[in-house]
């Protein structure tokens, strides 16, 4: 899996310098009357949970001392996320059929509710789907490679952007003069953003955070450089796959501002297929089945996710993006048009480099089922050295 999308100077044509008073943002951020306050009894349920002596018993007893989180942890265990074939109705029996690592996820999970994260306003409401979004993205996507960790994952994609909701709350003004300076990049370049503006970014404090609540540094970690992955490389190779899995699941979470730069899209697409072994039209059906748990888990979280929006569909109208952007930059290449002189004709290009976008339903290969039948899939590189034979983008032939 390629480290992340990070966008070239020469792409954006800005260079990030992060200004003087790094720590002192930092501070402010973290600031003791600013801060969380850390759940108490999912904390002790994660330190007891990590020892390798813990008993069932132990986790039970500490969850008891937290009726609401008992509550909230049976609610979970026959939610969709599970679909457990028969009904848990004791806790004894729900850290029995989860395990005590699934359990000690859960526990800090469910109890990110206490995390005051200001009032619900727009920019609230848009954190929260995200976060809720890529936590999801990134327990699913856990559960299709072997050694993932979903539930590991899953905590660690809510706790992910923390860091975003303390740099807002702690400078309002210089955050929204860095959204009108950024525009619809900061989706994509979030990270080179809040460096110019504060000398750091949002991962970082987040990673701060998780340290003052002293959570392991397989959680800590991946979380700092989820957005820069590599400079996990030559350590556990766990906390590198991990922040490979939070950086790929938020840009997923993100999908619907993604797909307006065709080069993070391709990036996306590149990553399901290569590391998860989803096409488009596998990604897309993925996605189908992601927002109806992220509405189901927002509910048992407590928190406004009613506007998450259809990321099947917006991957879907990617597409369309990536198939225009090459359609358009072949004419362009050319001087002409689909409405010009005849393939091959007096004054037409040639039929070999003559862009045709065909739409094939559910993308199925006109060539045949068999393996390494059908064309490549598309690369945004095809737009200048692009394949004799053609290739596929989804449910479209390029040729």
């Amino acid at each position: 899996m390629p480290a992340t999308y990070s966008p070239s100077p020469s792409e954006t044509g800005v260079y990030t310098v992060g200004p003087p008073g790094r720590d002192a943002v930092l501070a402010a951020a973290l600031a003791p009357d600013r801060i969380p306050t850390p759940p108490a009894v999912a904390l002790q349920v994660v330190t007891a949970a990590s020892r390798p002596d813990c008993k069932p018993a132990e986790i039970v007893a500490l969850l008891s001392q937290d009726p609401a989180l008992c509550g909230k942890l049976l609610k979970t265990v026959n939610s969709c996320l599970y679909g457990l074939s028969r009904p848990v109705t004791s806790l004894d029996r729900a850290v029995v059929a989860l395990g005590l690592g699934t359990v000690r996820s859960l526990a800090l999970g469910l109890s990110l509710p206490a995390v005051r994260t200001g009032p619900a306003d727009a920019a609230t409401r848009a954190y929260h789907i995200t976060s809720m979004a890529g936590a999801i993205i990134a327990r699913d996507l856990a559960a299709r490679v072997p050694g993932g960790t979903p539930s590991d994952d899953l905590v660690a994609g809510l706790l992910r952007d923390l860091g975003e909701v303390l740099l807002r709350q702690a400078f309002p003004d210089a955050w929204r003069e860095m959204l009108g300076r950024w525009g619809d990049r900061f989706h994509v370049e979030q990270c080179e953003a809040e460096e110019e503006a504060f000398g750091v970014c949002h991962a970082e404090v987040s990673a701060e955070l998780l340290k003052l609540w002293r959570l392991p540094d397989d959680v800590v970690e991946p979380v700092r450089h989820h957005h820069r992955p590599e400079r996990l490389a030559g350590g556990p190779p766990a906390r590198l796959r991990r922040a490979e899995l939070l950086g790929f699941a938020g840009l997923l979470a993100d999908l619907d501002a993604v797909v307006a730069h065709p080069p993070a899209l391709e990036y996306v697409l590149g990553v399901a297929r290569d590391r998860f072994g989803m096409d488009r039209p596998a990604l897309v059906r993925f996605l189908e089945g992601v927002v109806p748990k992220v509405a189901e888990f927002g509910e048992l979280l407590d928190r406004d996710v009613r506007d998450c929006p259809n990321l099947a569909a917006a991957l879907s109208a990617g597409g369309d993006v990536l198939v225009n952007l090459a359609v358009e930059t072949s004419r362009a290449r050319l001087g002409g048009s689909s409405a010009g002189p005849t393939p091959g004709g007096p004054g037409g290009p040639s039929p070999a480099v003559t862009m045709v976008a065909t739409f094939r339903p559910g993308g199925e290969d006109p060539r045949g089922s068999g393996a390494g039948a059908g064309p490549p899939e598309f690369r945004t590189e095809f737009l200048e050295n692009f394949p004799p034979g053609g290739c596929r983008l989804g449910e479209y032939e390029l040729r």
